[in-house]
């Protein structure tokens, strides 16, 4: 997976989810509908502030989910008519992808 590449970034997200037909770019993304970061003690101040701001820049955005997998749960910001409100616990709805994530399923291994 390549970059996701906004005017004055690249970010490498752990996974993106795009869901409009064919990329503008052959090397990049610009319009991802789901972004998600894995958490860990190198990455999670960087992964809850700087990049959870970028995102947030992008109109095509409809969710930020974090995974802490040391605590087993999730940490989702979604897109409200008000800007982002942030959701915390054992599940996460990924409307793009009609998916509600389980943390005992994420999890289980």
């Amino acid at each position: 997976m390549g970059p996701w590449r906004i005017p004055f970034a690249s970010l490498y997200p752990d996974v993106m989810v795009v869901c409009q037909p064919g990329p503008p770019h052959p090397y990049y993304e610009e319009a991802p509908c789901a972004v998600v970061e894995v958490l860990s003690p190198a990455t999670e101040v960087q992964d809850r502030r700087e990049k959870r701001a970028l995102y947030e820049t992008l109109d095509s955005l409809e969710v930020y989910l974090l995974v802490d997998p040391e605590a087993r749960r999730f940490t989702l910001y979604r897109r409200t008519p008000e800007g982002f409100a942030e959701e915390e616990g054992e599940e996460a709805l990924i409307p793009c992808l009609d998916l509600v994530l389980r943390a005992e399923e994420a999890f289980r291994l």
